[in-house]
């Protein structure tokens, strides 16, 4: 339904059907067609719009998204000035317009009407819901409402302030590496806001750890081999050159102008095969009669790096074990290491979280979903890593059959996904 105001006419156009028009309402039922408002803005004047109405009448589908269309609208009515937009209790519809108008009004525009609820994001409602799924239902939920629907959870979960479900659903929403990489540039900006008012998310790790360190050093060196993720992924190992690398170490920690410089020492942890790692480690020991420490301890200038390359040597050794004790002292700090503790809980799944279990058992003589239990404040938070880590293999309930089913289709996950902000 169009109605028209009728306005004193300048500069008519005789190719428009209405040439004067500055009241529009927009009637949308099931289906909206491609390029529908650069169909109408050769019908209608929009540049003399000042309200248009919007109504939903029921789901409809889109050729493009309304985002597209919208952007097409605010570009040609520069005079507009009032949106009114009705979805007639579309759960479905909210959430689009929402995302597609409301949050991306132009400035021009001064007034909008809506019976859509805008309110603060439900962060337990998203948690518990991600947490019914696997590791790669997950990604393809996150993925699905971005690319069919332009919904991005992990932007407008970023946007929320930080707190322990915030980082409980960015890390049901990420790849592991992502949530490390998240970490680690988290971990950089608190140390960035201390020196400088740049903004991190631009640079180079390199230019981060300088600004962050000051001076290079042998831990940025070590941080940025870690990171460029050059190691070796064999299985295997040469027992002869694991003896050379350990004279050498015993070398260096004797005498300062032999041996193995820092450098190439930064080398042999960063990219040599954990496998081979573990077997310099052993033959070092057995040889030389002092722990792997030593020569660590003679490399490094602070305690610091001692406990970096100490952390290598104990995830070699035994990355399970590694993690159970990280585990151990995210929950020991008062209050709660709550980052740490939910991206190892939720960054490993399978077969790495049953052992990591496992470990902990055997090292601290209590399971640690005893220990979650017994320590952890916030019920949300409790309910969701028991959920996870007491699943192990499958972060889906027990009793849901058919949520295991890997069969659902990317359309019923975003079905299911458009109900997170209906709850109020």
């Amino acid at each position: 339904m169009m109605t028209e105001s009728t306005r004193s006419k300048t500069n008519p156009t005789p190719n428009y059907l209405f040439r004067n028009v500055t009241e529009l309402t927009l009637t949308i039922n099931q289906q909206w067609p491609i390029k529908s408002i650069e169909h109408l803005s050769t019908i209608v004047n929009l540049s003399n719009l000042q309200k248009v109405y919007l109504n939903f009448g029921c789901d409809c589908k889109f050729a493009v998204s309304l985002d597209v269309e919208m952007d097409t609208l605010f570009k040609r009515a520069w005079n507009l000035r009032s949106i009114q937009i009705t979805c007639n209790d579309s759960e479905r519809m909210k959430l689009i317009t929402l995302n597609a108008i409301c949050l991306k009004l132009p400035s021009h525009i001064k007034r909008l009407d809506t019976d859509i609820m805008t309110h603060k994001l439900d962060l337990n409602f998203l948690a518990r819901s991600l947490s019914c799924y696997n590791r790669e239902q997950r990604l393809i939920l996150v993925q699905d409402l971005e690319y069919e629907h332009n919904y991005k959870i992990i932007d407008m979960v970023l946007e929320q302030l930080e707190s322990p479900m915030r980082s409980c659903v960015l890390a049901l929403s990420f790849e592991p590496i992502e949530l490390y990489v998240h970490h680690v540039h988290d971990l950089l900006f608190l140390t960035f806001q201390n020196k400088s008012n740049m903004n991190i998310s631009k640079n180079s790790i390199e230019t981060d750890l300088h600004v962050v360190q000051s001076k290079e050093s042998l831990l940025s060196k070590l941080i940025i081999q870690l990171l460029e993720g050059q190691r070796n992924e064999d299985i295997t190992y040469s027992v002869s050159a694991a003896k050379v690398i350990a004279k050498k170490l015993s070398e260096t920690s004797k005498d300062a102008t032999s041996g193995i410089d820092s450098d190439i020492f930064i080398k042999i942890f960063t990219h040599d095969a954990f496998a081979q790692l573990s077997a310099v480690f052993d033959i070092y020991e057995d040889r030389y009669g002092c722990p792997i420490q030593a020569a660590i301890q003679h490399q490094c200038e602070n305690q610091i790096e001692v406990e970096c390359f100490q952390d290598i040597v104990e995830y070699t050794r035994s990355p399970a074990g590694y993690h159970a004790k990280i585990l151990r002292q995210a929950l020991d700090q008062n209050p709660v290491d709550y980052i740490t503790l939910i991206r190892i809980s939720v960054g490993h799944e399978g077969k790495d979280l049953s052992e990591i279990k496992l470990e902990y058992s055997k090292v601290f003589d209590e399971t640690l979903d005893q220990t979650i239990q017994d320590r952890i404040d916030i019920l949300e938070i409790k309910r969701l890593l028991l959920t996870i880590i007491t699943i192990g293999d499958d972060t889906m309930p027990n009793d849901s059959s058919e949520t295991r089913s890997d069969k659902r289709d990317s359309s019923s996950l975003v079905s299911e996904a458009n109900a997170f902000h209906s709850q109020n």
